[in-house]
């Protein structure tokens, strides 16, 4: 019978990249499923794809999501198959299987095994003859190499199917094990779950024994407890971002993601990309914090600024300590859309106006320019030789802070190249300063003035990026890098060429960082990192 088979389809998002070009890293959800292989242990998340933990380098590496070809980030099983090697998944939408264990994915539709689309495979193993799946209190069996199908059953009919870990009930938790064991880093064993120092709970989800008899635990909200038998410890760890709606991003040492709050954000991420560690600040758990959207990041000094709406949350690095600045101080109400830091102060953008901030006193000082545009909506703000760059809704302006003078862009430098378009250039939606251009986005395309020839171009034509609408951009020397609400664009600038990349993994890219060989993208669908010279 070769039902299951026909349905097989590979599926890569690109084959011009490989498996890890691109790396998706969302809010994980609660730990579903845990499966042991040779060198990684995998974990299937509820919305994380599948984490992969290195088990004799003993930190966790990028994770296996969408942007490996796997249909869906809801993992609701995962087992790694010893004998063929094979790593298989069971989605909420297909049971899926890799021969490499990172990408090229293939997928068997839940019809084609006898189940549908709304069964939960619930538990995958395998015997030394077959592949077995438990859904519910029905057991099928699959050719452990194709997946086809072989029967289905009330129970297996053989004795030997070595199981990975499935969701566990309240009664099927192993406490006469876990009380045992000693909880690492403040947090305590309590029944059905771990009470962090903070007061944070994980409640038990799965548990897994390994090879060498340690003990794998997953909890709710991605928390792993890893447990050593001849320590007897349980040491927490965590993957993952606090929010998968990212919207903004600031990277310097480490990368600090932020973003819209809704009922599944937990709070703001710091991840450090090269340990490949992840710290979030959960909202309820963290003193002086309120849930909060994040949409503008800026770090400096002891101290991270997180634009919000109606103020600004300001971290002190110095003295771990968190505050909510507003109105009372005199940042400008509305959404943050940005901010600038120019020598001792703080410039502070909004849907309603703009602010200049002592980064000393927290405190507004008065400036005519604030006065001037005053409820005027503004997308972005930008940096240059000493200058502030601002764009509205309506105009493009330079504010010199010596001169104490604005002035609108069509007074800066030589605009002949772009004066036959001047008529149509409104709504500046997004700016970005690299090398000897700024870059902005306007209505009729995105345009760019040379500090080095002062002259005005155009650098990407609307149709290079569909029409859609930019929300951010990012540069080289020769690479414009346009993120939109459809995908991501990337025009050369010298040879007139463009690519698309409107994989439904990215989502809307809101925030860009650049990087030497990668660059890292804020998106409605979670942080991603491309390594995009993998395509010149």
């Amino acid at each position: 019978m070769l039902i299951g088979a026909m349905s097989n389809l590979s599926a890569q998002p690109d084959p011009r990249f490989a498996p890890m070009d691109w790396v998706q890293y969302r809010q994980t959800g609660d730990i579903t499923s845990i499966s042991e292989g040779f060198t990684y242990v995998y974990f299937g998340t509820e919305s994380g794809g599948i984490l992969r933990y290195h088990a004799f380098g003993r930190r966790f590496e990028a994770p296996i999501t969408q942007a490996q070809g796997i249909s869906s980030n809801t993992v609701t099983a995962v087992h790694f198959d010893r004998e063929t090697g094979i790593l298989w998944a069971g989605t909420d939408r297909s049971l899926e299987y890799s021969f490499n264990h990172i990408g090229d994915w293939r997928k068997i539709h839940l019809l084609d095994i006898g189940l549908d689309r709304y069964t939960r495979i619930d538990q995958i193993g395998s015997s030394k003859e077959a592949l077995w799946i438990r859904a519910g209190s029905l057991f099928i069996k699959l050719d452990r190499s194709s997946g086809i199908l072989l029967g289905m059953f009330a129970s297996p009919d053989v004795d030997d199917v070595e199981w990975s870990s499935g969701r566990l009930s309240a009664m099927d938790i192993p406490t006469h094990i876990l009380d045992t064991y000693s909880v690492m880093d403040g947090w305590l064993y309590i029944h059905d779950g771990f009470l962090g120092p903070n007061g944070k709970r994980a409640f038990i989800r799965t548990a897994h024994t390994g090879k060498f008899r340690d003990i794998w635990i997953g909890g709710s909200d991605g928390m792993i407890f890893l447990g050593d038998t001849q320590m007897k410890a349980l040491t927490p760890v965590q993957s993952g971002l606090a929010n998968s709606d990212v919207m903004s991003l600031f990277v310097r040492n480490s990368i600090w993601i932020g973003g819209r709050s809704n009922q599944d954000a937990k709070g703001i991420t710091q991840f450090f990309p090269k340990r490949h560690e992840f710290y979030p600040v959960e909202f309820d758990v963290t003193l002086n914090m309120d849930p909060q959207p994040v949409y503008e990041i800026l770090e400096m000094d002891n101290e991270v600024w997180f634009g919000g709406m109606d103020g600004v949350m300001i971290y002190n690095k110095k003295k771990d300590y968190w505050r909510f600045y507003g109105s009372e101080r005199g940042f400008p109400m509305g959404r943050v859309r940005s901010m600038v830091e120019i020598e001792d102060y703080v410039w502070v953008a909004a849907s309603r106006g703009l602010s200049r901030i002592s980064k000393k006193t927290k405190r507004l000082t008065q400036t005519e320019i604030g006065d001037k545009l005053k409820d005027v909506f503004i997308y972005d703000l930008v940096e240059a030789d000493g200058d502030l760059w601002i764009a509205t809704e309506y105009q493009l302006m330079v504010y010199s802070a010596e001169d104490n003078t604005l002035t609108n862009f069509r007074h800066v430098g030589h605009v002949s190249d772009i004066a036959e378009r001047m008529d149509g250039l409104f709504q500046f939606t997004a700016l970005a300063h690299f090398g000897n251009t700024l870059a902005a986005a306007t209505s009729f395309g995105i345009i760019g003035f040379d500090f080095k020839t002062q002259k005005w171009s155009v650098l990407a034509e609307p149709s290079k990026y569909a029409g859609s609408f930019p929300k951010s951009l990012a540069g080289t020397k020769q690479h414009l890098f346009i993120g939109t609400d459809t995908g991501l664009f990337r025009v050369d600038t010298k040879e007139d060429f463009f690519r698309s990349y409107n994989y439904p993994f990215i989502g809307q890219v809101n925030d860009m960082y650049i990087e030497k060989n990668k660059i890292w993208l804020g998106t409605t669908e979670g942080l991603i990192m491309f390594r995009w010279k993998k395509d010149l």
